[in-house]
């Protein structure tokens, strides 16, 4: 029961976020954007809005409170959610060749994306879905929600199997390929265009907007592509309930939930709408002066940021307190694991105790200083970057000699991590000592390496250049652990002893390659995507908001890839709840006591009373 508590409160929140993000696209998205990119929109955003809304009125009641007559005939229930995601997914290979031929050819882009041809393709596409949903009813494959793995699952047959792989794993398959690269063609050519577009300012005002909505696009395909793979290609392999269930209804649920999100974040014009709509303030003085656009902005950032560093503040400190007492914890990965934790920790509680307060209030003399504060968020930083590295080395070394895995002792670990520390420790010293300043700026809301020649090269070779290169081997090292883990859990599947042992080195497998997905697309829209940008509130979301979230996901990752760590964490709760009873028991037994004579009194008075 408390399983379905806390899957119905995840749901819950997700699926919230859907509604109101996905409801206000559809409803109000202005009719000034692009007339096809604007209705290919609105129809993605029906499909999300469809299975956010299916989520959050009739999925969330039948887990929170153990619904049976919805659980038996969930499989109907499934139909629409699929429908929902086909619309969504279709009308994301619409939106990629919408922007390919704004990109492609702007000239003739209005004639050959017409708004009779837009429509056309909608319908199409629509009824396309219709009939895929229909065809699956009709084969008499059921898609049925599983109390025990809180996950949505095909019902086991050959039909139903063949089904779900051509049917929907292929066909999504070949279809976010297909986004992926059509999206990659057209920042390719965007880039091209961007450099072209200083010579006139219309030009560039056009462009500007077009990257806008092409950076959209892209995010959007990227979630989709990252869910596909969580989905189908990771979660199979992992036989821990609750990593499956954050790889496929969580996925499944939030890319859905963030789609309106990038949709709203993406367009400068909607957001000025949703800011400009008129409020009732008739119980207002005359002389009422509502609050400037900039600090209406600056309270809006601050409210972002205090939310995702709490939850990192939250999660990373969990980690960082309670894994220690672990019996798992005294292992190389454990030790690495606290490493990273602890320098996403000093990252999040920097940016909750001192960001915060700076961007919420406008602390002026804090924000003077915030090349000092940036110290500490940049020194978390390097730290979680590094164990990152060496967690990847250390699930290196288990799927590729796990025989000779000893020899990753507790000695080797704490060297590493010394030398990790004091590299990272000597790498701001010498960004201190070269004068380079990493300052906070109130215009873009993020935080900006100070314009010089020397700071330019420093922040170049010796942020970009090593950041790269660190992602890049990590990421080289997690598909050869990933490919040579396949191979050991088909091994495995012969030998009965071995398997437990397998199913807790892939959760954290799942774990290090979770993490370092996220650390490769913050960096990538960090330093690649967001100086091509020039719209302040997505440079913000692809800079500081991407800063802080991925140090904020890593101590959730950590916890939801541990069994033994959630173990712990839920018997601790327990016995917390049970000793406060215990406590109120006695406490009460100790009263009755000492007043029983009073009691018995005053009992027997209400009664006479009562009864006269």
């Amino acid at each position: 029961m408390s399983e379905d508590l806390i899957v119905g409160g995840i749901l819950f929140c997700i699926s919230l976020l859907g509604v109101v993000s996905n409801w206000t696209v559809l409803l109000f998205l202005p009719k000034s954007i692009h007339k096809s990119f604007g209705t290919l929109t609105r129809n993605q955003a029906f499909g999300d809005a469809l299975q956010t809304t299916t989520v959050f009125f009739v999925v969330v009641p039948m887990v929170l409170f153990d619904i049976q007559i919805i659980k038996t005939n969930s499989n109907l229930v499934s139909f629409v959610m699929l429908f929902g995601y086909e619309v969504s997914v279709l009308s994301h290979l619409l939106l990629s060749f919408n922007r390919l031929c704004a990109v492609s050819s702007p000239l003739k882009y209005h004639q050959l994306y017409s708004q009779r041809l837009t429509i056309c393709m909608i319908i199409i596409a629509n009824l396309y879905s219709l009939a895929s949903i229909l065809v699956l009813f009709a084969s008499g494959c059921k898609y049925y929600w599983s109390s025990e793995l809180h996950m949505f699952m095909y019902h086991v047959s050959n039909a139903c199997v063949n089904f779900s792989f051509y049917g929907i794993f292929c066909k999504y398959l070949v279809i976010i390929l297909i986004i992926l690269m059509i999206d990659l063609f057209s920042i390719y050519t965007a880039r091209q265009l961007y450099r072209q577009a200083h010579s006139g300012n219309v030009t560039k005002q056009i462009n500007k907007k077009e990257v806008g909505l092409l950076v959209q696009t892209c995010l959007q395909g990227m979630l989709f592509s990252i869910e596909l793979v969580c989905y189908f290609v990771v979660s199979p392999r992992v036989q821990n309930k609750w990593s499956q269930f954050f790889l496929t209804t969580v996925a499944f649920s939030t890319i859905h939930a963030c789609d309106g999100a990038i949709s709203i974040m993406c367009n400068a014009e909607f957001r000025e709408l949703l800011l400009r709509k008129p409020v009732v303030t008739s119980s207002l003085p005359l002389s009422y002066c509502p609050i400037s656009a900039t600090m209406e902005d600056s309270v809006i950032v601050g409210i972002i940021l205090f939310y995702v560093s709490m939850f990192g503040v939250l999660t990373n400190w969990t980690v960082l307190l309670c894994l220690p007492r672990i019996a798992s914890f005294n292992k190389s990965f454990g030790y690495i694991t606290w490493n990273q934790a602890f320098g996403d920790a000093l990252q999040s509680t920097t940016v909750f105790i001192l960001v915060v307060p700076m961007v919420f209030f406008d602390l002026e003399f804090m924000k003077t200083n915030s090349n000092y504060i940036s110290l500490s968020m940049l020194l978390g930083y390097d730290i979680s970057v590094l164990s990152h590295l060496l967690l990847a080395l250390n699930r290196l070394c288990v799927v590729a000699s796990p025989t000779k895995f000893q020899l990753y002792n507790e000695k080797l670990t704490f060297s590493m991590i010394i030398a990790v520390n004091i590299y990272a420790s000597a790498s701001i010293v010498i960004f201190f000592l070269s004068g380079c300043k990493y300052s906070w700026s109130s215009e873009m809301w993020m935080f900006l390496y100070h314009v010089s020649n020397q700071c330019v090269t420093f922040s170049f070779y010796a942020i970009f250049c090593k950041y790269i290169c660190i992602i890049f081997i990590i990421v080289l090292i997690d598909v050869f652990v990933i490919c040579k883990a396949r191979l050991m859990y088909k091994k495995s599947r012969t030998d009965a002893s071995s398997r437990p042992m397998n199913s807790k080195e892939i959760c954290f497998l799942v774990q290090t390659c979770l993490q370092g997905v996220l650390f490769s697309i913050e960096l990538i829209c960090y330093f690649i995507i967001s100086p091509t940008v020039e719209d302040t509130w997505v440079r913000f979301f692809m800079t500081t908001f991407a800063f802080s979230t991925i140090h904020a996901c890593d101590g959730a990752i950590s916890i939801a890839c541990n069994s033994d760590f959630r173990s712990y964490l839920y018997k601790k709760s327990i016995r917390k709840i049970r000793a406060g009873a215990e406590a109120s028991t006695i406490y009460g037994s100790r009263v009755e006591t000492t007043t029983m004579g009073f009691r018995s009194r005053s009992t027997s008075r209400y009664s006479a009373n009562f009864q006269h």
